[in-house]
């Protein structure tokens, strides 16, 4: 599942450019994202729920691929303990050599683990969680949270409040800095409307037969991908 991730830090904090999440890379992958219109350069993060085949097969060969395009943007792959072995070792027999640097974090833990907060580069204003849910082998869920957005531009509140001449409101509506005639600077969250639309929460599992131990993660979230398949016998 490919995930658009929007910058929702500060004005100042925020970097240009589109950025996409990958959760699992199962075998035909980059097939999908050609279909998609993805391209490959705007995938910054690979999240990897468990190391069965349909879920990460197709991993190495999108960073075999990131690199023939001579992409040299990081890329940080997440995954269970192993998944560093395993690329390294691909990446060794079949002499493959990246043109960017590769940060592979590995899960190991029975609680939830904090992949990056608000104000980090790499999470762009987003909170990231990982938590182990039950499979056969080692398996996570992840849950994405957005950092609460600011409100809209309020032309009336930089008027009321500072003054603003009508012939900056455009710079502010466009999230860009004014400076008044007497030296003040007014940003465009001072002139934020107070209504803010509410924070958004994904939540994406791994196949598992329990997840009840990222439940409380998981509660008021707006969207959930999970498990969907049931044994004979198991029809309600």
């Amino acid at each position: 599942m490919a995930i658009y991730v929007p910058d929702v830090r500060e004005p100042e904090s925020q970097s240009s450019g589109v950025c996409i999440w990958l959760v699992d890379c199962g075998g035909g992958t980059q097939q999908q994202l050609l279909k998609a219109n993805i391209w490959i350069g705007h995938i910054h993060r690979v999240f990897i729920t468990h190391m069965h085949g349909d879920h990460c097969y197709d991993t190495v060969g999108l960073l075999a691929l990131r690199s023939m395009r001579k992409i040299k943007t990081p890329l940080q792959l997440v995954g269970p303990k192993g998944i560093r072995e395993w690329v390294e070792t691909t990446m060794r027999i079949s002499q493959l050599y990246l043109c960017y640097p590769l940060d592979i974090v590995e899960l190991d833990s029975v609680d939830e683990i904090d992949l990056g907060g608000p104000n980090d580069e790499m999470s762009r204003g987003w909170k990231v969680k990982a938590c182990p849910i039950e499979h056969r082998v080692p398996c996570y869920g992840y849950v994405f949270e957005e950092r609460q957005p600011e409100g809209a531009f309020d032309a009336s509140k930089a008027i009321r409040l500072f003054n603003v001449p009508s012939s900056q409101l455009k710079n502010l509506a466009q999230r860009r800095n004014v400076t008044l005639d007497d030296g003040t600077v007014v940003t465009p969250a001072q002139c934020a409307s107070d209504r803010r639309p509410p924070a958004r929460k994904v939540v994406i599992l791994g196949d598992t037969n329990n997840p009840s131990r990222i439940a409380s993660l998981a509660q008021n979230c707006d969207v959930i991908v999970h498990e969907s398949t049931f044994e004979s016998g198991e029809e309600e």
